[in-house]
């Protein structure tokens, strides 16, 4: 584990199917910061900052594939329980004070590679199939004059519930988890990143990663037998056309073309579901699954993926769209509660 850090952050995607056989797909991050030094509006509002320095805020999207829609949830602030990070692996409860009714969240290390997640609408166990990636083969990624920590379990078993259209659903798939962490913020930067696992048994991670003194690329490949492969020679090339989002004004391009020449790799990547834009302040993302084809070594491949674009600097009025988000929330609980 990294030592106490201005930020760090634990990070789960994954494709999951039902027993009717349509697809979902899910994020769940948990943040970890350092109120007085990661420049984070509002966060130097933290109570007590000398004894309790650390804010905590989560972010998650559940999209049902087949239907084109999702369920987001992006909290400015989460309460973690009193024995959060007390046992000798990863263990995290915590709760939304800003959604309406409390339901435990967690984020549990069950084995030396198996995980437990659950938030509002998925408790799922994660079990590892292949070694930890260390990305660039150190587990430290450099660009310009910035250095953040970075390992992944690439390639996870998922098998649980989700609740999707007001009900719960047995569901299995494939998951993926990022840690990282860092002694800088990251709220004036950008990146393009892409997770993606390939039928041939390949995990691929790629980014662009753009900042005010750095513009580097990297990419990191494990295959099917946990052999790792790390390099720079990654070209992100977006499509022209593009989504434009109606709330921030951002356009998003949603289909690329990711080129590895190492590895004769040409791959294309398309988003199944266009509006999976989150807001947080002044860092707006869009973030989501993939369905992904091409070549790799010259073979055909297909799979599945996530993509991360990340946008820096908007002066979003936030308070005012989560205003409304909380409202909309708010209505959709009375409703269901009148209901039944």
């Amino acid at each position: 584990m990294p030592r106490d850090v201005i930020i760090e952050w634990w990070y789960y995607n994954g494709h999951l199917r039902d027993a009717l056989g349509r697809r979902y797909a899910f994020m769940d991050c948990l943040f970890k910061v350092n109120a007085l030094k990661a420049n984070i509006p509002f966060s130097n509002r933290v109570l007590f900052p000398e004894k309790h320095p650390h804010l905590y805020f989560a972010h998650s999207v559940l999209t049902d594939i087949t239907n084109k829609r999702n369920e987001k949830d992006v909290q400015p602030y989460s309460l973690v329980s009193r024995d959060s990070f007390t046992r000798p692996e990863l263990f995290v409860n915590y709760l939304n004070p800003l959604s309406f009714g409390f339901t435990n969240h967690e984020i549990a290390q069950t084995g030396p590679a198996s995980f437990h997640i659950k938030t509002d609408t998925i408790d799922l166990a994660l079990d590892a199939r292949k070694p930890p990636l260390l990305e660039q083969g150190s587990g430290y990624v450099e660009a310009g004059d910035r250095i953040f920590g970075y390992y992944s379990f690439t390639d996870l078993s998922a098998k649980g519930l989700i609740r999707a259209n007001g009900k719960w659903i047995a569901v299995e798939g494939k998951a993926w988890m990022d840690h990282q962490w860092a002694d800088m913020g990251f709220n004036k930067d950008r990146w393009n990143w892409f997770s993606l696992q390939l039928d041939n048994g390949s995990d691929v991670m790629c980014a662009e990663y753009i900042a005010d003194s750095a513009h580097a690329y990297i990419f990191d490949i494990i295959d099917r037998n946990g052999k790792a492969m790390h390099g720079h020679d990654v070209r992100l090339t977006p499509s022209k056309k593009k989504w434009r989002s109606t709330k921030s004004g951002i356009s998003y391009a949603l289909s690329w073309t990711i080129e590895i020449p190492s590895r004769k790799a040409i791959l294309q990547v398309k988003a199944p579901v266009t509006n999976q834009e989150m807001l947080f302040f002044n860092i707006d993302y869009w973030e989501g699954p993939l369905d992904v084809s091409g070549i790799m070594d010259g073979k055909p491949v297909k799979g599945v993926g996530f993509m991360e674009l990340v946008h820096a600097g908007k002066t979003l009025d936030y308070l005012a769209l989560a205003e409304q988000e909380l409202q909309k929330k708010a209505i959709k609980k009375l409703k269901g509660w009148w209901r039944s």
